[in-house]
């Protein structure tokens, strides 16, 4: 199960609609479009139990886990190996023209060969699997996944559409949306401020000038810029440094500074005497995260270690919702300006030293 791993990249998506309908159905809908072994194709996706990638009828489990719903995204992938393609239509070409008497063959038929061959040797050809976790809160709709690439997410999207999900990506915006609606009255628009992707694009600028000013403790936490930090200097070169590479430490004061954003770092936030590192971009997007130790042993029911990772998981989130919101109050108000001014204020006094 991935999202057990020491470290998990993840989405966050809010699925629209009636829950309990999912919660009625989605067994089924799992069943129905589950992955088949069968296909020899060169790339091929389908639902599988989060247990284990063989079973694709939950004979193992159910997707119950608690109150979360859960399967895996299992991906196969074949390929040929170019040498090996080219010799086999080498051979192919060689035995027809010794049949058909020819010198040359047609382009359409040496075109048609080709796929012949690709097709038998693909059938060979051993699969090499990859899952993604996927797990549903039943009671809110938010659903996490493990970060995927396009390819992929184009068939999770394609399994949801066909399980009847409507599951929405959670972008900057629609994020900082529900983090400033969350204490308005339930009557208020879901959307009381009009906020775009780009406001992210301040964050970790923010986040690092406010840490170092005012100390680590900020919403509920605290937060260290404990890894490498990334951002795009004034000619326009990506700089990367930890804060023991104090040249280059310098040169990212020196590039915000001038107006530039940090747009990756790596963080230690903690509550209490829970840890998590994570490596956010300017987009929120949550890499490598490592949530603390769990205390979960071997006597516990199956599902115990993965309810304790989920719940540390959402921990983390809501530790995030809580600092964003912070930033937001101050981004979105007449109190950016000031801030502004005092982090180049801040960066220009520590390049000039």
């Amino acid at each position: 199960m991935p999202i057990l791993n020491k470290k998990v990249s993840l989405c966050r998506y809010q699925i629209e609609g009636d829950m309990s309908a999912l919660v009625a159905t989605l067994a089924e809908g799992l069943k129905a479009n589950a992955f088949a072994d069968s296909f020899t194709a060169a790339y091929h996706a389908g639902p599988v139990n989060i247990d284990d990638l063989l079973d694709i009828s939950w004979a193992v489990s159910g997707p119950e886990k608690g109150e979360y719903l859960t399967f895996a995204l299992r991906i196969d992938t074949r390929s040929i190996p170019a040498p090996a393609l080219k010799l086999e239509i080498a051979k192919r070409e060689k035995a027809e023209l010794a049949a058909s008497g020819l010198k040359k063959l047609p382009r359409s038929r040496r075109k048609e060969l080709k796929e012949l061959v690709f097709d038998l040797l693909l059938q060979t050809a051993p699969a090499k699997p990859k899952t993604f976790d996927v797990v549903i809160d039943s009671l809110s709709g938010v659903l996490y996944s493990e970060a995927m690439p396009p390819v992929v997410q184009s068939s999770f999207e394609e399994l949801c559409a066909q399980l009847n999900v409507k599951a929405v990506l959670e972008t900057p915006s629609i994020r900082a949306a529900r983090v400033l609606s969350s204490e308005e009255p339930k009557e208020q628009p879901s959307k009381p401020k009009e906020v775009d992707d780009s406001v992210s694009q301040d964050f970790l600028t923010w986040l690092w000038w406010h840490v170092s000013e005012n100390g680590p403790v900020i919403g509920g936490g605290k937060v260290d810029f404990t890894g490498s930090m990334t951002a795009t200097n004034e000619e326009g070169k990506v700089v990367s440094s930890d804060k023991s590479e104090e040249p280059v430490f310098t040169e990212l004061k020196a590039a915000v500074a001038s107006g530039k954003h940090i747009t990756k770092a790596t963080l230690l936030i903690a509550k209490d005497d829970l840890e998590w590192t994570v490596t956010l971009d300017s987009w929120l997007n949550i890499n490598g995260l490592q949530c603390p130790s769990e205390v979960s042993n071997d006597d516990e029911t199956p599902d115990a270690a993965f309810l304790e990772r989920i719940f540390l998981i959402e921990e983390f989130d809501l530790l995030l919702d809580s600092i964003y919101k912070i930033f937001l109050d101050v981004r979105l108000s007449s109190r950016w300006a000031e801030a502004t001014n005092s982090i180049e204020k801040w960066a220009n006094v520590t390049v000039s030293e």
